[in-house]
């Protein structure tokens, strides 16, 4: 099948491009990934990706605002990955195709709103998570399909390294504090041994410990004993938290009471049915109960290797790589 990708997130776009490609589907993507030696800011090329130098022309002549006539006219799919806009500039042009709008946990009552006249039209949606049901206005799914880690690939945590990790973009930056709630990591983190990775984090002085590879983010997640979770508002989940679940870190994660705030009025929050309390992880809605359970993950060596194996089971029952193509193949 031949496969036109929207992108707005390249770390996302290399997992789907990736399994797409590995299914035996021909993907072009208006995104990082537009020819197989490119590169996304946080991810290696894709040396298999589908190559055709007349179509890779026309996406650099075009936009995802006003896609191409050769890539409408080659697409049998256009999968447009969250932005509405893609969708409602293009529409005449597209109906005639299968076009899917693919979630990514950003979905709030406004986008179903604005999506809605297209799903009455034949828009198709896949959705990230079954909890965005719950999103007001919901305009339903054609499948649900999750986000995946290939097991083969994030495994072998050991947690030698008695200390606190969380993997984020810009937390402490003023635009992103609230969504990823700064406040609860530095009040839980407080006195505790602990880095915060990622792009964007200088601002987090001492915490920070830089900007990752790909490589080093594994290794990272395989080496440090415990990974707080402190959400990223709407989302379910993220990609940070089935990387840190499949690898097997043990994961202390806010509950729904930290997940939202007065802004985000919905309830789509889903890690703490994912991860069962005391479990695969632990999850409070409480800074000194949070904290209790990172200290006690740091000196009980034990408990942190039960709670590792039981996670990464649970995270292989629901991201396998296996699972979600299985998924794939079916809705296409």
């Amino acid at each position: 099948m031949n496969v036109a990708y929207l992108s707005c997130h390249s770390t996302l776009e290399f997992d789907e491009l990736k399994l797409l490609t590995e299914l035996g589907h021909n993907v072009i993507s208006y995104g990082a990934y537009s020819s197989p030696t490119a590169e996304g800011i946080l991810r290696p090329s894709i040396p298999n990706l589908y190559e055709n130098p007349e179509l890779a022309g026309a996406v650099l002549q075009s936009s995802k605002d006003d896609l191409h006539p050769l890539l409408i006219e080659w697409a049998d799919v256009i999968i447009v990955m969250h932005i509405t806009q893609w969708i409602e500039h293009n529409w005449e042009k597209i109906k005639h195709k299968r076009v899917v709008w693919r979630s990514i946990g950003q979905s709030i009552e406004d986008i179903e709103a604005k999506l809605k006249p297209y799903r009455n039209e034949g828009l198709q949606v896949v959705r990230y998570s079954p909890a965005e049901s719950r999103i007001r206005g919901y305009i339903g799914a054609d499948a649900t399909i999750r986000f995946y880690k290939d097991k083969n690939e994030f495994t072998g945590w050991y947690g030698g390294k008695e200390q606190v990790i969380t993997i984020a973009q810009h937390m402490c930056h003023e635009g992103r504090k609230r969504e990823l709630n700064w406040d609860v990591f530095k009040a839980v983190t407080k006195d505790l041994p602990t880095k915060l990775f990622g792009v964007g984090n200088d601002c987090a002085g001492e915490l920070w410990g830089g900007q990752l590879t790909y490589e080093q983010m594994k290794d990272e997640l395989k080496a440090n004993r415990v990974y707080f979770y402190t959400g990223t508002m709407p989302a379910s989940y993220t990609l940070s938290f089935i990387e840190a679940m499949m690898t097997g870190i043990p994961i202390v994660a806010i509950g729904r009471g930290l997940a939202y705030d007065g802004f985000y009025k919905q309830d789509t929050y889903e890690v703490d049915g994912i991860i069962r309390h005391t479990k695969e992880g632990f999850i409070a809605d409480s800074v000194e109960k949070l904290h209790e359970y990172c200290k006690l993950l740091l000196t009980d060596h034990k408990l942190a290797q039960r709670i590792s194996i039981n996670a990464r089971k649970r995270a292989v029952e629901l991201f396998s790589k296996e699972a979600v193509a299985k998924g794939w193949r079916r809705f296409l």
